[in-house]
């Protein structure tokens, strides 16, 4: 018995349970919480934030071929955060509103351009002047861009490539 006690012990020291999660399913997870009916938008957003914080440790780990779920996490919360109502400079709101319309329907070019488009609004921002809210958004929007900008690129490149 004593063993057993020793090993839960050192597991949950060594976060174990964390880790063995993947990026993939805690992008799933995010879905679901901004899904879920359960508070208001502002409440739902700031409990993202142990999940963001978890894939801010563990970014560098591979991510799945498809980027449904990360882009389906962006375009919720971008949904979220404009259900907030906050007070929010133009420019984001412009891109948050891109961001939150766009579907897989629409293909994975423009689904990308939209979060790049809602990055660059987000770095063009005052740290100070985001709510937590708008933080969290903006931290996951910066999770998603940094994953998937290679696609991004590879993409636009081959699109370039078959306007010419």
């Amino acid at each position: 018995m004593g063993t057993l006690f020793v090993g839960i012990d050192l597991a949950e020291r060594a976060d174990l349970r964390e880790k063995l999660v993947s990026n993939n399913e805690r992008f799933q997870k995010l879905c679901e919480l901004l899904q879920s009916k359960a508070g208001s938008a502002s409440e739902r957003l700031l409990g993202l934030a142990p999940t963001i914080r978890a894939l801010e440790r563990y970014r560098f780990l591979a991510h799945a071929p498809d980027p449904g779920p990360q882009l389906t996490a962006a375009r919720l919360a971008s949904l979220s955060l404009i259900d907030c109502n906050l007070d929010l400079a133009e420019d984001l709101t412009t891109a948050m509103a891109g961001c939150a319309a766009s579907k897989r329907s629409d293909g994975e070019f423009k689904q990308l351009s939209a979060v790049e488009a809602l990055q660059r609004a987000f770095e063009k921002q005052d740290d100070a002047m985001l709510a937590p809210e708008a933080r969290n958004v903006r931290d996951l929007i910066g999770l998603v861009w940094m994953s998937e900008f290679p696609r991004y690129f590879r993409l636009k490149a081959l699109k370039d490539k078959n306007d010419s």
